[in-house]
């Protein structure tokens, strides 16, 4: 069974310093109003980004052959390009679709020609429809609420009697991934058999994972009862596959992350931010902390909403959104100042059974710790993680009063046996 996680909320980022150096550069703008959705690239030198127009039929792809300096255009005459994966550097698929049928599109010379080769799913209008291949014939492409497989190169598509779906998927050592629910879904056998992995209670999105450890981004809502200046914010977390062990990260400042990156030594996110200037933030420390990425543009990145993120190696990653395109070839530089990190929760070293009730809740609370005989000592603790109650030796079951603090977000601690145990609660 996995261990639970580590919960920490993050107060604010800093905005960036003055005079430092440029570490995204800007590598292509265009001013027609074209939504960016994905992005692969094959090697150094060669990528694709998929995307669509703001009308019916302008479905496209851009393609760089030398490493992002320029780029051409392919259309399609199909409504709109989501996902696309490159299983071998000669074969490659793109998802997409056309007055409300799924398209598969595919390659077999790196990309410089394509062919539709499946059209006969009927599909909505998804945002997204990421396509992952384990090899050239064995893959899987999801949306919300749906989700397929082939196993014969994309000619036909299985559509699997599970409910689950998403917007997001990556495959990782021969395992499947999708984001989905409050953390992601994961499958060894092509989704025949899967697994759920919660890692917050909020709305779970895009999933990145390599080197033993899964970066998933989401969103919550409700943010003033939390405190936060704004009622949407964004949510990062990360999970270490052999352990469980993992954190969660709170960013009040931001909107929605839209895209995860895990590179061998570093975490990307790619953000919708509230101010314009918080649009890719980055982590050395597998999530515990977050930094902001500057670009070269004056005043910053010059688009409020950044689509997706994607890193060729540990040095070069592209992002884009709204019509620009950026690039880093240096990890996206030194890291800036970051301030305001602040661990509320604690991890648990096994699956505690602890109950809290009712919550939301006025200020009465019954406190539920499911070990017979097991004496634990309680704190509450604010936003800003100072203690503003506490009570010793307690058993089993006990009721908690605060109905005389201001209304907003507490966290339970209970420490007993050497563990100590966190969970937040909500007075209204």
């Amino acid at each position: 069974m996995l261990k639970p996680i580590k919960i920490s909320f993050i107060l604010m980022l800093v905005s960036l310093s003055q005079g430092v150096m440029a570490q995204w550069d800007l590598v292509y703008s265009d001013t027609t109003d074209w939504g960016y959705r994905d992005i692969h690239f094959v090697s150094q030198d060669t990528g694709f980004i998929t995307g669509s127009g703001s009308s019916i039929g302008e479905g496209f792809l851009l393609r760089t052959f030398d490493g992002g300096s320029s780029w051409d255009t392919l259309t399609f005459g199909v409504d709109a390009l989501r996902g696309i994966d490159f299983p071998t550097p000669d074969t490659g698929y793109i998802t997409g679709f056309d007055a409300f049928q799924l398209l598969v599109l595919k390659t077999v010379d790196k990309g410089v020609t394509w062919s539709i080769i499946s059209d006969s799913i009927e599909v909505g209008s998804p945002l997204y429809l990421p396509v992952e291949f384990l090899d050239s014939e064995h893959g899987f492409m999801t949306s919300g609420g749906w989700t397929w497989i082939t196993n014969d190169g994309g000619l036909n598509w299985d559509t699997l009697s599970t409910s689950f779906g998403s917007n997001y998927a990556e495959i990782d050592n021969g395992v499947c991934y999708i984001g989905w629910g409050f953390g992601y879904q994961h499958s060894s056998d092509q989704f025949q058999t899967s697994t759920h992995d919660s890692l917050f209670h909020d709305t779970g999105g895009d999933v990145s994972v390599k080197n033993d450890l899964v970066l998933c981004d989401g969103s919550g809502s409700q943010g003033g009862s939390f405190g936060y200046p704004n009622f949407n914010f964004g949510i990062l977390a990360t999970r270490r596959i052999s352990t469980g062990e993992g954190v969660v990260n709170h960013f009040p400042d931001i909107y929605a992350i839209a895209g995860v990156e895990r590179t061998n030594n570093a975490c990307y996110a790619a953000t919708w931010s509230y101010t314009g200037t918080l649009q890719i933030i980055k982590s050395i420390d597998d999530g515990q902390t977050w930094y902001n990425q500057a670009s070269s543009e004056s005043g910053g990145f010059s688009v409020n909403v950044m689509e997706t993120i994607h890193c060729v190696n540990d040095s070069t990653c592209y992002a884009c959104g709204e019509g620009n395109i950026y690039k880093t070839t240096n990890g996206g530089g030194g890291l800036l100042t970051q301030t305001g990190l602040i661990h509320v929760g604690v991890e648990e070293p096994e699956p505690i059974d602890l109950k809290i009730f009712p919550n939301p809740s006025t200020g009465h609370y019954t406190v539920r710790l499911a070990k017979d005989f097991v004496k634990f000592d309680l704190k509450v603790l604010d936003f800003n993680g100072k203690e503003v109650y506490a009570e010793a030796d307690l058993y089993g079951n006990c009721r908690l009063d605060l109905s005389g603090f201001s209304d907003g977000m507490y966290f339970i601690q209970l420490t007993f046996g050497g563990n100590v145990v966190s969970r937040k609660i909500i007075k209204q």
